[in-house]
């Protein structure tokens, strides 16, 4: 059949005991169709898991919480690497403001996601949304991202930008929406 752009075809079908509230996408393991990352951040486990499309929606990896909130991913290339994996940028709150609210993962070997301490960074405001862009087109993603702060009006938008040779290029910026 010829796709006439109207029709709505059902491709896959799966329940899950999570109502997701974010959703990113991109080539998290490196094989086949982009995988799928969904976040919870409504239930008292909060949860960011990885599915993969060819799998049938299996889940990958995931990580789950009930102290600290997951809140919201991104999938892009942040970390300097090769091949066409892509990294996830994670985002959550914490109980403790020296606790690491922004955290970058990749997929290892066995499909789990792991992050480097160099990778996580602790904020206070903690971020609410997260999201990258390659500003400075080097190739590399830039993660942006945008949190209140409590003792002056409007949300503030901040960058990191810690890999490849982006930290001698520009600094990392913080502006007042």
């Amino acid at each position: 059949d010829k796709p006439s752009g109207r029709d709505w075809k059902e491709h896959l079908s799966t329940d899950f005991e999570h109502p997701w509230t974010h959703v990113a996408t991109g080539q998290i393991d490196d094989v086949g169709s982009v995988e799928v990352v969904l976040v919870d951040d409504e239930s008292n486990e909060t949860v960011m898991d990885v599915y993969s499309v060819d799998g049938g929606f299996a889940r990958i990896d995931g990580k789950h919480s009930d102290g600290d909130r997951w809140k919201a991913a991104a999938v892009g290339r942040i970390v300097e690497q090769t091949g066409t994996q892509l990294d996830l940028a994670g985002i959550r709150s914490s109980s403790k403001p020296d606790k690491a609210s922004l955290l970058i993962y990749t997929l290892d070997g066995d499909n789990e996601l792991s992050s480097d301490s160099d990778w996580q960074w602790a904020f206070s405001p903690q971020p609410e949304f997260v999201f990258l862009a390659d500003l400075s087109g080097n190739g590399d993603d830039e993660v942006l991202f945008l949190r209140k702060h409590p003792s002056e009006d409007g949300p503030r938008l901040i960058m990191r930008d810690d890999w490849g040779d982006d930290k001698k290029n520009h600094p990392d910026i913080e502006l007042a929406l």
